[in-house]
């Protein structure tokens, strides 16, 4: 009974270790957006079809390989 505790105690001790070495590196990794940086990537509004990434347009339409909206 004690072999399975401490194989218990130790497997939880492990999640534990591993989510909180998650959480730290992915907080130090991410980049928050300053004000200027957002304005400036929302001023002109590319519309970009779901299907074929390099087909970018200034106004909303269809793809004109597939139609797409």
């Amino acid at each position: 009974m004690k072999k399975i505790i401490s194989i218990i105690l130790i497997l939880c001790l492990g999640a534990l270790v591993g989510v909180g070495m998650d959480r730290y590196l992915s907080a130090s990794s991410s980049h928050t957006e300053t004000a200027l940086e957002h304005a400036r990537k929302h001023q002109d509004p590319n519309y970009v079809c779901p299907m074929h990434s390099e087909i970018v347009a200034a106004e909303p339409g269809s793809c004109p390989i597939c139609g797409m909206d």
